[in-house]
């Protein structure tokens, strides 16, 4: 088992006590990742801070030698649906297929950080 951290996850994951990823059994663990800029804010505008969450999940997939075509499972917490479309387009231009992650979308009251609309975590396969 081992800890995947980017550089640039690196502060939170020292200030909050996590792995951004746990890579074990061959297989990559990513936890929850939201959208916020690079000084730790969160990003107001719902279409950027959902690439950002995106981006984040990318960097942890990268350092571990993985990327999105090896995700195979994929959760999502949303405060609100109401943005949901604009979620699944982003959503799209990281995962093209042709085979789709196992998706499970949820809705919660609210997130550990004020005004994060989606944090979503997921679990790839490490082929080396």
């Amino acid at each position: 088992m081992r800890a995947v951290v980017p550089p640039a996850l690196a502060r939170g994951s020292e200030k909050y006590r996590f792995s951004p990823g746990v890579a074990a059994a061959g297989l990559l663990f990513v936890s929850g990742q939201v959208g916020r800029d690079a000084d730790g804010h969160v990003i107001e505008d719902p279409t950027e801070q959902y690439v950002a969450a995106f981006e984040c999940i990318g960097s942890v997939l990268a350092e571990a030698g993985a990327g999105f075509a090896d995700v195979v499972d994929m959760t999502s917490f949303h405060t609100s649906f109401d943005g949901f479309e604009l979620f699944t387009a982003v959503r799209e231009r990281y995962l093209v297929g042709p085979v789709f992650p196992a998706w499970t979308a949820v809705g919660v009251t609210a997130l550990a950080v004020p005004g994060i609309l989606a944090e979503v975590r997921c679990t790839a396969v490490l082929r080396h």
